[in-house]
């Protein structure tokens, strides 16, 4: 479940972002416009901006002055005169007091008491009323400082540019991480995990991102080991039919042609048939058990005598003879008359009916099978020995037959030992019933 901590929205990172970026781009414009000024003010004091066009203009005004008898004071008329020619701002002083001020087209009286570097002059008029200082501001002068504000704005508007880019980049670097996160795992690569990083709703995403990505995983595993679960059951469950199955038909085929010495022989083929019948329907049973997750019907029972240990084993000699096996078999006379061994009926059949059909399959019939049933203190120990035919693939590894006797041993508390080469043997420890140490 994703964390439930307090996080920063992306609006409040944004608006934060902007905002910073908006102070460095007033700090810039204030840097360029201050550091613009006072060089360009530097410049044209040090030129001391006495050009001749502003000689010939204030020739010119001192003329008008003269003629008209104009004051300082005079503002109409001073007004009428300026406002018609090139200049931007003209101011008279008297000393450092002003008299009059020419803004653009806005004349006034004394507003101001400070004389701007900018201006040049000072140039002596001579008024009806005295001698004054008048000063001049040229629109040549107004063009630097408009471009000095100009290149302010462009260096603002630049800064806050690459200042929101910069804050925001790190979010734009996480969604495009995101996304070819999430390429990756459409493609069905759950093994990469999501990247989660910071405290917004992205980290909110990446971190339900991820509990998906674990919980897909999980089910594709689970997914997975199910149906490994299955093909292992349908493989055992094919390997188990095998033996009872071609027991059957080979029992059915000795009936239908008259292969037997008397009727007694007969009878039993036919009871071995019905038992074999019967072990097919415990097996189809037993799958329909596993399916609906019930135990497995051996899983009810705890313990065979040792009367049944022998009943199972020779069938299992007679079912090799059959096949073209010769059978040495020996057996305890302890377990003959009855101990019990700690294994269910019906597992135990299964057990030997997965050796036996091993054996058929892959044992050499020019060899004798030996099959040894032996009484060790606390334990029973049943031994099945052949030798391998040429290729027997079979006899090189746990296949499905010998792990299902693996699996239904263990199941009961019993040890499976087993070497493969040119002599097969199995040997198989079961537990005396009513002990627990094997």
């Amino acid at each position: 479940m994703a964390s439930d901590r307090k996080r920063k929205t992306l609006t409040g990172q944004h608006i934060r972002c902007f905002a910073i970026a908006l102070c460095a781009g007033l700090m810039a414009f204030a840097l360029v416009y201050f550091t613009g000024t006072r060089l360009a003010e530097k410049v044209l004091v040090d030129r001391q901006s006495f050009s001749r066009e502003d000689v010939e203009y204030v020739t010119e005004f001192a003329d008008y002055v003269k003629e008209e008898k104009v004051t300082p004071y005079d503002v109409l008329k001073l007004n009428e005169w300026v406002d018609v020619r090139d200049a931007f701002r003209m101011e008279i002083r008297d000393g450092d007091k002003l008299l009059f001020q020419y803004f653009g087209s806005n004349p006034v009286g004394a507003l101001n008491n400070v004389k701007p570097s900018w201006m040049s002059g000072p140039y002596s008029v001579e008024f009806a009323d005295g001698v004054y200082s008048v000063y001049l501001w040229r629109k040549s002068h107004t063009g630097i400082y408009m471009f000095i504000i100009v290149t302010g704005i462009f260096a603002a508007c630049g800064v806050f540019i690459a200042a929101s880019l910069a804050g925001i980049q790190g979010r734009i670097s996480y969604i495009t991480c995101l996304s070819r996160e999430m390429e990756i795992m459409g493609s069905g690569d759950l093994d990469r995990e999501i990247t989660v990083r910071g405290n917004d709703e992205l980290t909110y995403l990446a971190e339900n991102l991820e509990e998906m990505r674990v919980a897909l995983k999980h089910h594709t595993e689970e997914e997975a080991r199910l149906r490994e679960e299955n093909n292992q059951i349908v493989s055992r469950l094919s390997h188990d039919i095998r033996t009872p199955l071609t027991s059957m038909m080979l029992y059915i085929d000795l009936i239908r042609e008259g292969r037997y010495g008397s009727d007694e022989d007969r009878d039993r083929y036919i009871d071995k048939v019905y038992g074999s019948a019967e072990r097919l329907a415990y097996l189809a049973e037993d799958l329909h058990r596993q399916v609906k997750g019930f135990p497995q019907i051996g899983e009810e029972e705890c313990s065979i005598g040792g009367d049944e240990v022998t009943k199972v084993l020779d069938s299992a000699v007679e079912n090799l003879g059959l096949f073209g096996f010769d059978v040495d078999y020996s057996s305890d006379c302890t377990v003959r008359g009855g101990e019990a061994v700690a294994v269910s009926s019906r597992n135990f059949a299964r057990i030997v009916d997965n050796i036996t059909s091993n054996i058929i399959r892959h044992g050499d019939r020019q060899e004798t099978v030996n099959i040894a049933v032996e009484h060790r203190e606390a334990e029973v120990l049943i031994v099945f020995e052949n030798s391998a035919k040429a290729a027997a693939s079979g006899y090189t590894k746990e296949g499905t037959g010998l792990g299902t006797v693996r699996r239904l041993v263990e199941a009961g508390g019993g040890r499976v030992e087993y070497t493969a080469g040119e002599r097969f043997r199995v040997e198989i420890r079961f537990g005396a019933a009513g002990d627990e140490s094997v």
